[in-house]
């Protein structure tokens, strides 16, 4: 979604905000208070809390290494995630040569 189509779609969700009647809102937290899937989080909650993704078991590690040229713009090209799958080939590749001897 652009830029433009971003803050027109919030303007809109604001301007609706403003709008709510009373009725629309009571309504809305009814349907909350009865969901037995939501909460009130807690301080505690709050406090439990980590931002971000859980540590994993093995890390990946950042290298430095010298490509050709031709090869790292092939793998630019493919878009993003061309780090990732780069990644993958070069596992795969370890992986066959560990198998055959």
């Amino acid at each position: 979604m652009s830029d433009s189509k971003r803050a027109e779609a919030l303007r809109i969700a604001r301007a609706q905000l403003a709008t709510m009647t009373d009725k629309e809102d009571a309504a809305i937290r009814a349907a909350i208070e009865s969901d037995p899937d939501t909460w009130e989080a807690t301080e505690a909650d709050f406090a439990r809390a980590r931002r971000g993704r859980p540590p994993l078991d093995q890390p990946k590690q950042q290298v430095t290494l010298r490509l050709d040229a031709d090869t790292l713009a092939y793998f630019r090209s493919t878009g993003k995630g061309w780090q990732t799958r780069m990644g993958d080939i070069l596992t795969r590749a370890a992986k066959r040569r560990q198998n055959a001897g």
